[in-house]
């Protein structure tokens, strides 16, 4: 059954469909726990309760429900770092952990604590680093280390460490450019260089002029 409304919130998650889908990932939620509780050493049936408080979060900020969405993606990271403490080698939990951090950098940053979403981004660029140097071929890998440097240089931005936020935007760049001279026919990737030039662009403008103004909530 866990598995059912865990299918039918995804299914949901990508048609928009953010209230019942919530709904389904909380029905799912307390049948995998129950399932983990079996047997503590199951690493995977943990994986998955993590992986449904991050769905959850996606769901609830989509809601504007933002205490839910810092909650559940700071459950899911707790949960990563369990997973990764006692399996260091485990990938896996290395890019749920990315991710959960990520998710806590938008909500800490939607709710103004400009601080902790630095330092939630700044994780997340440190272990999409090193997993984009543990698979150099892995585009995949190298598009997640680039857009965790945009996400911290709109931070840095945020908090006015325009010098910062130019390095972040710079690399994110950088990264995109790199991943778009291999794929021209990419959409995605020509509509993510436009971004990350108009980012660099307003960064550089808020250089010249000394100041750093905030920006519009993203959907992200």
């Amino acid at each position: 059954m866990a598995v059912v409304h865990l299918s039918l919130g995804d299914a949901l998650l990508l048609a928009g469909g953010y209230a019942e889908g919530l709904g389904h990932y909380r029905h799912a939620l307390p049948l995998l726990e129950s399932l983990s509780a079996q047997d503590a050493r199951n690493a995977e049936a943990r994986r998955d309760v993590g992986v449904c408080h991050f769905r959850i979060g996606q769901m609830a900020r989509y809601l504007g429900e933002d205490d839910l969405v810092l909650e559940s993606y700071r459950t899911a990271a707790a949960i990563s770092e369990s997973l990764m403490a006692a399996d260091p080698a485990n990938a896996e939990a290395r890019r749920d952990l990315r991710m959960a951090l990520s998710g806590m950098g938008v909500a800490l940053r939607d709710k103004e604590d400009l601080e902790g979403a630095v330092t939630a981004y700044r994780r997340a660029t440190a272990l999409a680093e090193e997993l984009a140097a543990a698979q150099p071929s892995n585009v995949q890998a190298r598009g997640d280390l680039a857009s965790t440097h945009t996400d911290l240089g709109k931070a840095l931005e945020r908090k006015s460490d325009l010098a910062g936020a130019l390095l972040s935007h710079r690399r994110g760049l950088e990264l995109n450019e790199a991943l778009y001279a291999a794929d021209r026919a990419s959409v995605l990737l020509a509509e993510k260089l436009y971004f990350n030039h108009g980012q660099l662009a307003d960064a550089l403008v808020k250089a010249a002029r000394g100041t750093a103004g905030a920006t519009p909530r993203s959907p992200r």
